[in-house]
């Protein structure tokens, strides 16, 4: 696709997202549902609440779109009723930490956030429900859980005892106390608008850095039907050494807001202008922000690189004496460059080679299992090896065999 193309896309994604008439030939109609899709829009949500473009929305390929999405929304759904039964047995409390009220079935996994002193206990039920512990994939208070059912992938779990990517960015007491529960769908327990500003503004800056359509809406419906107090947001990440990430992802998401949408997201003026003052102070990271970041231009979703973010964690990591000495902190920040390095640079594997074999008559399903096992090694991140021989029929084998 063009950029000419791709302009003419966002453009009407936009008016899409702010109820306004498109203009697009249906040719189009693919392109938007896949810009959409890559900005994690749900198109449930969308066609819920828009009262206009009859024409794309009664089109045939938004309609199957439409449908694949329901029945991922409903899968999600039952797959988690289990779960919830048999954690309600035992007394759990969960939140949906990345939600405001909605199944975020649109996420690669379900994010679910339970009390520390109920982490293992949860790990283990699910363990009970034929869940796995994905051990090759390890980070700090947070572990990862896949279930399959033949080549059909079950809910995926990541279950979180701390709102932590490396280290912990939430008031955790404040989100235990204030969490809500959706009248609409009462399986969704999710954080107050306070923690779900904080929980956006780190996730999506720090953890993914990538900002998508999807997290400008969720902290403009924050802002709108939360009365944010700002005062708590800005004090729980100057408590915990981030002052210098949430005053930057703020500037970022309002600037983003504004050139997209042509208004303002609805931070208030007072807390602009602390961020702005505080960033102009730091050239490390207002010379970047203005030369990279605060652009007229803005393709969406945008991604934001890598290092310099991880600056941003590294230094809330070293200024933070609960993590030890200065030596312990030091080495915990390189200790985790030098991970990542390892795993996502150079690829190499943190768990033990093994060998799988399977043998059998012709018909008996080899095929079959090789390939639903191959499949969900590559969903659970585990690199594998096909090869197929008839060793055990060559005639040397059957001399040995037969020895």
């Amino acid at each position: 696709m063009s950029i000419k193309e791709k302009n003419i896309i966002q453009q009407n994604v936009i008016l899409l997202l702010k109820d306004k008439s498109i203009n697009l030939d249906i040719e189009y109609y693919e392109k938007l549902i896949e810009y959409l899709k890559k900005n994690s829009i749900s198109l449930i949500g969308l066609y819920e609440k828009s009262k206009k473009n009859h024409t794309f929305f009664s089109s045939d390929i938004f309609s199957k779109y439409l449908k694949q999405e329901k029945e991922i929304l409903h899968k999600w759904e039952k797959d988690f009723e289990p779960i919830k039964n048999a954690w309600e047995k035992e007394d759990i409390e969960y939140i949906f930490h990345k939600s405001i009220g909605e199944m975020p079935y649109l996420s690669g996994n379900l994010d679910i956030l339970v009390k520390q002193k109920d982490f293992e206990k949860a790990g283990r039920i699910l363990e009970s429900l034929d869940y796995i512990d994905l051990r090759n994939i390890q980070e700090a208070h947070k572990k990862y859980y896949r279930k399959f059912d033949g080549n059909i992938e079950i809910l995926p779990i990541h279950l979180h005892e701390r709102v932590c990517w490396i280290v912990p960015f939430e008031d955790n007491e404040h989100i235990w106390k204030y969490y809500k529960i959706s009248r609409k769908n009462p399986i969704i327990h999710y954080p107050s608008y306070d923690d779900a500003v904080i929980i956006i503004l780190a996730h999506h800056f720090l953890e993914d850095h990538n900002i998508s359509l999807f997290d400008l809406l969720t902290l403009k419906e924050c802002i709108d039907n939360g009365n944010i107090d700002w005062e708590f947001v800005i004090r729980t990440a100057t408590k915990l050494k981030w002052e210098h990430s949430i005053y930057t992802a703020l500037i970022m998401f309002n600037h983003f807001y504004l050139k997209l949408f042509g208004e303002q997201i609805g931070i208030p003026r007072d807390t602009l202008k602390r961020a702005f003052g505080y960033v102009n102070r730091r050239p490390w990271i207002s010379a970047y922000l203005y030369k990279n970041l605060l652009k007229n231009d803005i393709p969406m979703p945008f991604k934001i690189s890598h290092l310099w973010t991880r600056i941003h964690t590294a230094l809330r990591e070293l200024r933070d004496p609960t993590f030890g000495s200065i030596k312990d902190r030091f080495v915990q920040v390189f200790g985790g460059f030098l991970d990542r390095f390892i795993q996502l640079k150079l690829k190499l594997a943190t768990h033990p080679s093994m060998l799988i074999t399977f043998s059998g008559v012709d018909g008996s399903g080899k095929s079959s299992h090789i390939k639903n096992l191959r499949l969900a090694f590559e969903k659970c991140g585990i690199p594998s090896k096909y090869l197929w021989n008839r060793i055990g029929s060559m005639p040397l084998s059957k001399l040995i065999l037969k020895s």
